[in-house]
């Protein structure tokens, strides 16, 4: 009698979680969780994570944005488990490769946990998507590592060895940085001076991770060769533009305020773009592994161990620099301005 009533409340109680939550309009919550052109479909501020979870699998103006990278990360989770098949776990050549795809799978996480529960309290927005925040510039430093130890030649490769590494990891967490401080420094509406802060030094990180094959690409202008590889870099590169520009443009919901509440934000193309820029990475990398005129015989190529622990290492930095940045995030909702409003809306 007692269990049967116990599964009497928990099918009552996962009934009442289930049922369709309300969305809201912009002006019904705080600014903090506004987003520009998004008119309607705000889920709650202030609910228990529970309801966050749940409103993965219901309709609102974050649903796309979760989806996509969460089928990011499966499709990112079968690439990895394809390329240890097809080369072998003891394969040198792909330890960069698996570097980079462990990368993806730790940013589309991110990804998906930040705008699966930001809305939870002021404090949660900011430290998730400085998480969030942490999963791109680890994405931007497995990229770069990739191009560099399966699509550079071996004469660039050579003169860089000694300094990659360093600079790759340094600039990465330096973009984390940038990103962090613009989303502490500057409120909603946000100035265009925010997204300066974000996108430059991701540019600049794309310049070097662009300037590893360049040298491979004068060379075979010069001789007039057909190199698919270079041809996958070029789309690469060309995706990447495409999502730097839907990042930071807004469009075209700033256009056209409230048609694409649901689905067709720019933030949620940006998702989709990062998702096809990622997997043609892979096939480049792929490619240039099995095809490719580089002498890979001579490379000094790191051990995954080394792969794996520089990445970890990179992830400890980003941890530390979100403690540190702790009080400052504690300053900021605690400031007066966001408080009070998330106070008056709820």
């Amino acid at each position: 009698m007692m269990l049967r009533s116990e599964l009497t409340s928990l099918m009552i109680r996962a009934h009442h979680l289930l049922r369709k939550q309300p969305t809201f309009k912009a002006e019904e919550v705080p600014l903090l969780y506004r987003e520009p052109g998004v008119l309607t479909g705000y889920r709650l501020p202030g609910m228990k994570l529970v309801s966050y979870v749940i409103s993965v699998l219901q309709l609102n103006n974050e649903v796309v944005n979760i989806w996509t990278h969460l089928i990011g990360f499966v499709v990112v989770v079968f690439k990895i488990h394809f390329l240890l098949e097809e080369f072998g776990a003891n394969d040198s050549r792909i330890f960069p490769v698996i570097g980079f795809g462990v990368c993806c799978l730790l940013y589309t996480f991110f990804s998906v946990i930040a705008h699966t529960v930001h809305s939870i309290s002021p404090l949660v927005h900011y430290t998730s998507f400085q998480v969030d925040y942490a999963g791109i510039a680890l994405y931007a430093f497995g990229g770069s590592l990739s191009v560099f130890y399966t699509s550079t030649d071996s004469e660039t490769k050579t003169q860089l060895q000694s300094w990659f590494l360093p600079v790759n990891f340094t600039l990465s967490w330096f973009c984390f940085l940038c990103c962090c401080i613009a989303k502490l420094k500057y409120r909603r509406p946000y100035p265009i001076s925010r997204k300066l802060w974000q996108v430059i030094p991701y540019g600049v990180h794309s310049l070097l991770t662009m300037g590893l094959v360049f040298r491979r690409a004068v060379k075979c202008f010069s001789d007039n060769c057909n190199d698919p590889g270079l041809s996958m870099h070029r789309t690469a590169v060309i995706l990447a533009i495409i999502a730097a520009l839907t990042f930071s443009s807004h469009l075209p919901e700033k256009v056209w305020p409230g048609l694409f509440d649901l689905i067709g934000q720019g933030h949620q193309v940006f998702h989709v773009v990062s998702i096809l820029l990622t997997l043609k990475q892979f096939d480049a990398a792929r490619w240039d592994i099995l095809h490719s005129n580089i002498d890979f015989s001579n490379d000094v190529r790191p051990k995954l161990s080394t792969v794996l622990g520089v990445i970890a290492g990179l992830c400890a930095c980003c941890v530390f620099t979100i403690l540190a940045l702790r009080p400052y995030v504690r300053k900021v909702v605690q400031g007066g301005d966001i408080l009070e409003e998330t106070k008056r809306v709820n």
